[in-house]
């Protein structure tokens, strides 16, 4: 919880009232296991649950869940923490459509939508990552 609490004063003051956390659900529910030595869950806003029943903020900021976030493993970043401006998402080719005639006595159509996307870190400074030791 130490590098939770770390990642907070990670970035720079004028990003953090934009700023968020970004994981997948399993990595939120492990920091929601965290304990003290009492036994006492560490994540006290876990009070202050959506309709979801999701917590909605970390350390007094938003969460947000992205499953294509990497899962707690050694040497991956599964939690980051900061301003997502600092992260561009790219539309590479735009969107292709592709009609088929699945049966032609029915006139049953099927459309197939294709898209490709790419990201990017642009300002590395907005954001921090977690990595998970060893």
């Amino acid at each position: 919880f130490n590098g939770i609490i770390a990642m907070t004063f990670g970035i720079a003051s004028q990003y953090k009232n934009k700023a968020v956390w970004i994981a997948n659900r399993a990595t939120y529910q492990e920091i929601a296991q965290l304990v003290d030595n009492e036994g006492n869950y560490l994540w006290t806003e876990l009070r202050g649950n959506n309709a979801t029943g999701a917590p909605k903020q970390l350390r007094g900021f938003d969460v947000l869940e992205q499953e294509a976030m990497p899962a707690i493993a050694a040497g991956a970043y599964p939690l980051v923490f900061g301003d997502p401006e600092g992260y561009m998402v790219i539309d590479r080719l735009g969107m292709t459509v592709t009609k088929y005639d699945v049966d032609p006595g029915t006139n049953i159509l099927k459309f197939e939508m294709r898209s490709r996307v790419g990201g990017q870190v642009l300002e590395p400074w907005r954001l921090a990552a977690q990595l998970v030791s060893a």
